[in-house]
């Protein structure tokens, strides 16, 4: 697992570096001499990157021949080609887009002193944390607007249901029968609108917030 460790640390290390030669070496370089030079870094850094690959695989590989717990393969999931993408959120983190992108796997797990020697990783890591942040701030937020919303709902229904009953009485009160009729079926269908609104809510409460998301 320590080697596997290492080769997760430079492959983040070199998807990293990869990210910042686009962003400020490949995007402005001009000239033969230029985009060549620039395109050698890059093309050391995908061997670099091709190198710690195939160690992880190996031992990852290593791990299903000792038969290594359930747990553990789980943590150290399979390489996918899509894995391995570069990503710019740490140089463009205020960039538009970001917000439905997903992070590889390896990029949440605590690789132990992957921080230490390299400031562009640690940014990489504040960068997303604080997306990851804000996204769930906007959930909460959206969830805690629609209850009120919920609540909004069934108290409308409730009132509406309440002055139809009104209206109802006042035209049983003057012999207005035919308006009287009218406020009833009204009174009617907003009493089982709040009724059905009144249920839901009641179903919702109920709920863990991960279903809620999905009511």
């Amino acid at each position: 697992m320590g080697q596997a460790n290492n080769a997760l640390h430079a492959i983040c290390l070199a998807l990293v570096d990869k990210a910042i030669l686009f962003r400020n070496d490949v995007r402005h370089a001009s000239g033969n001499v230029s985009c060549s030079r620039t395109w050698g870094k890059v093309k050391s850094v995908n061997t670099i990157l091709c190198k710690y690959t195939t160690i992880y695989k190996k031992s990852r590989s290593m791990m299903l021949s000792l038969g290594v717990d359930q747990n553990i393969l789980n943590r150290y999931r399979e390489l996918e080609d899509k894995d391995l993408q570069v990503t710019t959120n740490v140089l463009q983190p205020n960039g538009s887009g970001h917000r439905e992108e997903n992070l590889a796997w390896f990029w949440s797990m605590d690789i132990p002193r992957d921080t230490d020697g390299d400031h562009w990783m640690s940014e990489f890591y504040h960068v997303n944390w604080l997306r990851a942040k804000a996204v769930r701030d906007r959930w909460a937020e959206e969830l805690e607007l629609t209850s009120c919303e919920f609540q909004w709902t069934v108290m409308f229904f409730q009132m509406k249901s309440d002055s139809w009953v009104e209206l109802q009485r006042a035209s049983l009160h003057s012999a207005q029968l035919g308006h009287a009729s009218y406020a009833a079926r009204q009174a009617t269908l907003y009493c089982r609108l709040w009724d059905q609104c009144e249920q839901m809510r009641m179903k919702a409460i109920s709920m863990e917030p991960s279903q809620q998301m999905g009511l």
